[in-house]
């Protein structure tokens, strides 16, 4: 997972809860945080998005608006749990 999916999906978690539909902005919240351009910020929109949604761990139903659910707050890492079940992510927890 990189530092982008990371900041992404904590960014998300400051938003909602699991199972919350949030309207997000992430491309400015890329740029913010990282100091990007807007060309570096939407690859690394993009890149992130396609790694949480391959996890499991958010839905966008529509690509190109700005609605995102929140499916899990675990991390789903099939290299080292091959039975597939969810496991600590070391993400950030958000109270």
């Amino acid at each position: 997972m990189t530092d982008y999916t990371r900041a992404v999906y904590n960014y998300l978690r400051t938003l909602g809860d699991v199972g919350d539909e949030v309207r997000t902005a992430i491309h400015p919240y890329l740029m913010t945080k990282f100091d990007l351009t807007s060309e570096e910020a939407h690859s690394a929109r993009a890149q992130a998005m396609r790694d949480l949604k391959s996890r499991g761990m958010v839905e966008r139903l529509n690509t190109r608006g700005p609605y995102v659910k929140i499916l899990t707050e675990f991390y789903p890492d099939p290299w080292k749990d091959p039975d597939g079940k969810y496991v600590e992510s070391g993400l950030e927890s958000v109270d």
